[in-house]
């Protein structure tokens, strides 16, 4: 059983259920650590519209 790192893609079921367990156990340690930095949701969601607006005009530029 090999465990993937970062942006590898698993190519069995068994290196994907290794893969998956990985990173649930990870996101468990995470969510448990009171040092992990939280991010509100208010601050995610203005990030991603500020970023798709960017990308509408820049697409809008293209097409012209």
């Amino acid at each position: 059983m090999r465990i993937l790192g970062p942006g590898q893609r698993p190519h069995t079921a068994r290196d994907h259920d290794a893969w998956f367990r990985a990173e649930v156990e990870q996101g468990m340690r995470e969510a448990d650590d009171p040092s992990v930095k939280r991010i509100p949701q208010e601050e995610v969601s203005a990030k991603w519209r500020r970023e798709r607006a960017a990308l509408v005009k820049r697409a809008g530029k293209r097409a012209e």
